[in-house]
This record gives C-alpha cells, structure tokens and sequence, in this order.
C-alpha cells in the first residue's frame, strides 16, 4: 500500500501516562485510507506506550479492547477538541459547472476520482481535476499542488481511458544467445494486474523455440489521463505507466 506521509506527524502530548484517556481525531488526509473505517473519529482511546520505532507511534486501546497505533497528530487531549469531528472536503464541480457535492480530500487525484465516479457511475469516461485553471497533475500530491480543504473543483473530460490488456515493453535480443527478453504488463477488466519477465527463443544450444513467463508483481491498476494507467503493485508504492511510449513516467 501506498502510504503517503504527511510531513510532520506530531509530537507525544506532554505529561501523558499510561492509562490517560486521549481522543482519536485525526488530522491527516484521507484518514480511512490509513485507518480501518470502524475505529470512530471522535471516539476515547486509553493511552499505553509511546514507541518511537514504530511507523506509528501512539499503542492505545481503542473502547472495544482492540489495541490501535496511532500518530500523534491524530489523537488529541480530552477538552482541547470540540464538537463533531468532520473530514476535510473540497467542493467538486462537473464538466457543466453543476455541483457534484463536497467530497473528501484525498493525498492523489486518482483518489480523489474513485469518489467521484462511484456518484457519476459512468462507464468508459477519463476524468481530471482543475482547480484554478491549472489541470492537476496525477504525480504530485494535491497538498504539494495547493489543493486546500475547502477548495474548489472541476471535473474535466479527457480522451478515451487506457483500457484492460496485454503490453510488451522493454524488449532486448541476444542474437549470439539467441534469445529475446521483454516485460509485460497484463491488465485484467477486474482492475488487477501483473508483471512477467518473458523469455524467449532456441537458446544457444535449443533447436525448438520456447517462451518462458515468470510472474514478478501483482497489483492493481486505474486509468489514469489518456494513455497513463496508475499502477499499485501489492507492498510496493503506485506508480504511473504510459501505454503508448511503453515507460514509467515520473509520478
């Protein structure tokens, strides 16, 4: 999975010991991407051990006895949060000016466009996002675009989406071996993927031709503007591919 790291984390809450109360309420992006759904915002965590080592640091018990990590930025002291805890959203426009709705910030565009199509449910249709004129790249992080909570969006049509197949890259021949070496990229209708390493030919001592694949990755795949699909390969960071030039592309 593919975590993305707000810059700064937060520190432990001064004097707290084991056994204090402190509320989950997180502050980073698209909490439940980072957190399972059921763990409630809002809700009193018991306060056991800070462990510096750990991804995240905060161990607390969550009301039902499960233990949760947690970062520091997300849990706050009881009395400093008020209110009803509400994720950071942004107001996404369609390709008409028409108001979609207020949906949750995400780290990604892509992201941030699974929301959005799960409301149009078209078939076959590539978005992208503008905010102030500029066209959102899928590279970068919206924080590192400006993209504020609050902000306002606009959907934008591109051209035909990448779609489920078979793509060959990286080719290379060793005629003095004679064999042919290639990676490729299969994506399946169900949004899943993976990578084979195929070999091919005689062999310098073979008199018959044979083909071996070897499966490397698996992952998951979504369209991203024209010919470039997102890629996610299980345990590894996503990364953008382009079907036509048959490269990763720089996120």
């Amino acid at each position: 999975r593919n975590h993305f790291m707000p810059p700064k984390l937060g520190k432990k809450i001064p004097g707290l010991k084991p056994g204090d109360k402190v509320i989950f309420w997180p502050t980073i992006t698209d909490p439940w991407k980072e957190y399972p759904t059921s763990w409630e915002a809002g809700s009193e965590l018991t306060f056991e051990e800070e462990v510096p080592s750990a991804p995240r640091p905060c161990k607390a018990t969550l009301p039902d006895g499960r233990t949760a990590w947690v970062y520091w930025c997300d849990v706050a002291k009881p009395g400093s949060v008020s209110g009803e805890w509400t994720a950071a959203t942004v107001k996404i426009h369609g390709v008409g000016g028409e108001f979609l709705g207020d949906f949750e910030l995400t780290n990604f565009v892509e992201d941030l466009l699974t929301k959005v199509a799960k409301k149009l449910d078209e078939q076959d249709v590539t978005y992208s996002l503008v905010c102030d004129g500029i066209k959102l790249s899928f590279a970068k992080g919206l924080k590192e675009q400006g993209v504020k909570p609050g902000a306002s969006l606009t959907l934008v049509k591109e051209p035909a989406a990448a779609k489920a197949g078979s793509y060959e890259y990286d080719h290379k021949s060793y005629p003095e071996d004679r064999f042919t070496e290639w990676f490729e990229l299969e994506l399946l209708p169900d949004m899943t993927c993976t990578s084979y390493y195929v070999t091919a030919g005689p062999g310098r001592t073979g008199t018959e031709s044979t083909t071996h694949k070897d499966k490397k990755k698996q992952g998951h795949w979504s369209a991203a503007a024209g010919h470039k699909v997102v890629i996610l390969w299980d345990g590894e960071g996503s990364k953008v591919f382009d079907l036509d030039t048959k490269k990763y592309v720089p996120r």
